[in-house]
């Protein structure tokens, strides 16, 4: 691989959900208003991947309709493994051969990604995401605001104070993930459609990845 520091966005990337609105389905069960509450969310959610609506607007929107409780979130990390991204099962030698340099930068959650990410053998300290913040009564009434991923451009804040090993490839399906190399942070973007194919993201990638295998392609052939 010619690249020392590869980072990947989580949803609809290493996983073939979004996972905060698998939370809404879970948490707003039962609710008369649950269809047209959960359309909102996907909406919201359209929108910062779009790169239309900053993404800590999105995440703030987006809390508020759900506030999801403790074990509605549980049962989803709980699940997750099942939604891994088929062709990145395929080539789970990929991270055990280069533990190091992977790392996972996420605006969804740790306690949803360390299911995955354990899975698939990527090193928990590599994992920067957000972390929910629950009350009394175990509702998630918020998120923790000093975590960079939380703010806009939190994906750019959370790689620039790492300040990884150059060559860095970002690879993800969203505007943030593309906003890495725009800000400086990235030296490459390789767009991931295998779940969606945004327009207003592949525009600006450096390659476009239909699966996996096209990703470490790309990892062995760019630069």
């Amino acid at each position: 691989m010619k690249f020392a520091t590869v980072v990947f966005d989580f949803d609809s990337t290493l996983v073939d959900v979004e996972t905060l609105e698998s939370v809404s389905e879970i948490a707003l069960q039962g609710r008369k208003d649950f269809a047209a509450v959960t359309a909102q969310i996907r909406t919201i959610t359209e929108r910062g991947l779009q790169g239309t609506m900053a993404f800590d607007e999105s995440l703030a929107r987006r809390m508020a309709l759900i506030a999801p409780r403790r074990e509605d979130v549980q049962r989803v990390a709980g699940g997750l493994v099942e939604h891994i991204t088929p062709s990145v099962l395929q080539h789970r030698d990929f991270f055990a051969h280069n533990a190091e340099c992977v790392f996972i930068v996420s605006g969804g959650f740790d306690e949803l990604i360390f299911p995955v990410s354990d899975t698939l053998g990527i090193l928990r300290k590599n994992v920067f995401a957000n972390a929910f913040v629950y009350d009394e009564r175990g509702v998630a009434v918020g998120v923790d605001t000093t975590r960079p991923l939380s703010q806009h451009l939190g994906k750019v804040k959370a790689l620039r104070a790492e300040n990884l090993k150059r060559p860095l490839a970002m690879v993800g399906d969203g505007y943030t993930d593309y906003e890495v190399k725009a800000h400086g942070e990235a030296d490459v973007f390789i767009a991931y459609v295998e779940h969606t194919h945004r327009d207003a993201v592949v525009e600006h990638a450096d390659n476009v990845a239909l699966s996996f295998s096209d990703v470490r392609r790309y990892l062995e052939m760019m630069l």
